[in-house]
């Protein structure tokens, strides 16, 4: 059991999304590795300007014809972000070593290091990377303000008084306040002269992207959030890199990061898409001259996007667009205006296309086919196709286990035709794949150490449950005989299996489901449709309906079972409690909206429109507020609670803690723990946090499911 822990809670994964990035002549491949941290991460940065979201990441360098890889920067360093130079005897990434994170470059022949301390950068995720000139000669970056210590925290100095006013009457809107850590200066290092110019200063970052030409940078500046749309606006703008002139392109861009759009490649114009909660998908090209306003190339309501945050792409001579959707492939041509769709078949669902990552032209086949991912909507098979513009459809290469991203972890050698895929399967953590002539091999793994044949294995089970079929993805352990006890994941809304293949079933579970495994639990994650204005009352049907025919089908032991889960996911614990006894023990992890009226205050679009699902405000909708809190039904509940959350999660401590705090007061058996500085997601926490969660856990469904005072009595 030691040694499941200790793998389960080291396992490294691919660096947050972070894309690949192939050489230009295609003999190595940079990409992320990320590896638990020893102490909490901080808020947004730590004292030396390392993004939380990067904390432990270093950039991997892999032989593409060996599978041998190496860490091109310091051993004892962070690392993110690695891009190629256009003629590829260089890296850039973002390095932490001995001082503030900064710019750093790798010599491929050489193999020297050298840190750009005058460029102290400031990016806050994965996909926000350097850029180089098209030259080769310089680097853009956002940097730290030059005014501003790095070493602050990331919400600013805070005020000895903090006023806030409202005044209905007032003519003017007030000037929505940009948070800090949208805040820096966009940087232009010259690497000639090691110079840094600074194009842009106090800049509400949004993204950058240099021109083919090289000329200008686009940018997207962050302007506001609409809480009430759980979305952000975003203006999309050009600096001139040689004057620093700026011009506006398009505003109240609807996005979650600004990060949608690319520059066609003759540099003339930039395609954008616009996209967020309450508006349709849409689609506009610009003219970076300000001569004409955004046209709107959006066709009609059938229209969508399959990823918002990808991009759309161009056609290498500038004539076209492409972009995709969640049934179809779009072309349009902008010089006669029309567009054509190619759909794929029903059987059939569209997961990504394959493109380079960071390229804003389309890879297509010789004949002009799309290459992309499919998946069988029956047995969840993945297979790479080629979709021509008609709708057909040519075999490539099946994936083994499903790919690990949809955008971020993939790159393409033009030359060879070779994919790179990062790919996983239930029982095997995300490795790198190789996929070249039709066939397949595993060229890096990131976790070698994992012993697969120990891990648990993947099953789909059928049921019905509110007039509607549903499915449920099941990690049944590979030792001991059934019926085992079982732990149910539940997260409320959830819909799709999509990620049986996944390692561990990759999803917003409370701890690994591959550890209760290792343990002897079966672990069911069954998909948990919900209504709207009430979706406290709709969660019981569907999961009591999941864990009867795990019972049924003689996998599971009916009276010893468990439930897990974390944010939206404890929330649907806690509720579940209040209303069943079905359960034996609970583990609620951060739980959000166990009391609607509290949590409202700070999270008024997640509760009106968002996923609370409460169709208004409390004034308007005041009996659903109390109706869907667990909070006021806490006096039901019999089953043993174990509440969970770190102490940087505000909202989720709060909610935990008013949770324990009437269970105490009405005598139920209840137990808190609060994890010093650690935040929402325990995919995050540090490893000792996380290293005694795991612990806690396994003790707390031992004594109350399987009623065992080991791992060795339950197996």
């Amino acid at each position: 059991m030691e040694n499941a822990i200790a793998s389960l809670v080291d396992l490294p994964k691919p660096t947050g999304r972070m894309p690949f990035h192939l050489s230009p002549d295609g003999r190595l491949l940079a990409l992320g590795v990320q590896r638990r941290t020893e102490g909490a991460r901080g808020p947004k940065f730590d004292e030396w300007g390392v993004p939380r979201e990067m904390a432990g990441s270093s950039v991997v360098v892999v032989d593409t014809a060996t599978g041998e890889s190496m860490r091109p920067f310091p051993e004892d360093s962070v690392s993110w972000g690695a891009q190629w130079s256009p003629a590829g005897d260089r890296l850039v990434a973002c390095v932490q070593h001995e001082g503030v994170a900064c710019l750093g470059l790798w010599e491929v022949d050489t193999g020297e290091v050298e840190l750009l301390r005058n460029a102290p950068v400031l990016v806050r995720f994965g996909f926000e990377l350097p850029v180089w000139t098209p030259d080769g000669k310089g680097i853009v970056v956002p940097l730290w303000p030059a005014e501003r210590d790095y070493r602050e925290d990331a919400h600013g100095p805070v005020p000895k008084i903090d006023v806030r006013s409202n005044d209905p009457d007032a003519a003017t809107e007030v000037e929505p306040t940009v948070p800090s850590w949208w805040q820096c200066d966009l940087g232009h290092v010259s690497l000639s002269t090691g110079s840094v110019k600074r194009l842009l200063q106090q800049w509400a970052s949004g993204h950058w992207r240099i021109a083919p030409d090289g000329r200008h940078v686009a940018c997207t500046r962050y302007v506001e959030s609409v809480a009430s749309l759980q979305h952000c606006l975003f203006e999309l703008f050009t600096v001139d890199i040689e004057t620093g002139e700026e011009r506006v392109l398009a505003a109240d861009i609807a996005n979650a990061f600004g990060i949608n759009y690319a520059w066609s490649p003759d540099s003339a114009n930039v395609a954008y898409t616009s996209s967020g909660r309450g508006q349709p998908d849409e689609l506009f090209v610009v003219v970076v001259d300000g001569s004409e306003k955004p046209v709107n190339l959006t066709p009609g309501t059938e229209f969508d996007l399959l990823l918002k945050y990808d991009t759309p792409r161009w056609s290498a001579d500038s004539s076209e667009l492409h972009s995709l959707g969640s049934k179809a492939w779009w072309q349009f041509d902008l010089e006669s205006g029309h567009h054509r769709c190619a759909s794929i078949p029903e059987e059939w669902s569209m997961r990504h296309w394959i493109a380079r990552p960071t390229e804003p032209t389309i890879q297509l086949t010789q004949a002009g086919d799309l290459t992309v991912v499919l998946q069988n909507r029956s047995d969840l098979s993945e297979q790479i196709v080629h979709l021509s513009q008609d709708g057909g459809l040519k075999y490539v290469a099946d994936i083994p286990g499903t790919c690990t991203s949809q955008v971020w972890y993939m790159e393409v050698d033009d030359s060879s035709g070779c994919y790179y895929l990062m790919a996983e399967e239930a029982n095997r953590p995300p490795s790198v794949l190789r996929i070249e002539d039709g066939s397949h091999d595993w060229l890096f793994c990131l976790a070698p150490e994992i012993q697969m044949s120990k891990l648990g294995r993947s099953e789909l089970i059928d049921f019905e449950a509110a007039d509607m079929q549903c499915r449920g993805m099941m990690l049944l352990p590979s030792e001991g005989r059934p019926p085992h006890p079982m732990v149910v994941s539940v997260y409320g809304g959830y819909r799709g299996v999509g990620t049986i293949n996944r390692f561990s079933l990759q999803g917003p579970h409370a701890i690994e489901p591959q550890l209760l495994c290792s343990a002897g639990y079966a672990v069911l994650f069954p998909e948990v449709p919900l209504r709207k204005k009430n979706p406290m009352t709709s969660l019981v049907e569907p999961v009591l309906a999941g864990v009867d025919r795990a019972v049924e089908l003689g996998l599971v032991d009916g009276e010893r079972v468990g439930l897990m889960g974390t944010s939206y996911g404890g929330y649907s614990v806690v509720s579940l409690i209040s209303q069943t006894d079905r359960f034996r023990a609970a583990l609620a992890i951060a739980p959000w909206g166990v009391n609607m009226m509290s949590i409202y205050t700070h999270h008024i679009g997640w509760c009106e429109t968002g996923q609370a699902r409460l169709g208004g405000s409390p004034w308007e909708n005041r009996a659903a507020y109390i109706e869907n809190s667990p909070f006021f039904y806490l006096d039901q509940v019999s089953t043993p609670l174990l509440l969970v959350c770190g102490t940087g999660d505000q909202e989720g401590s709060n909610q935990a803690e008013e949770t324990f705090v009437a269970l105490r007061r009405l005598g139920k058996r209840v137990e808190l723990r609060l994890y010093k500085d650690e935040h929402h997601g325990t995919s995050a926490w540090s490893r000792d946090a996380l290293d005694d969660l795991c612990r806690r856990v396994l003790d707390w469904f031992n004594c109350h499911v399987a009623e065992v005072q080991s791992h060795e009595q339950l197996v």
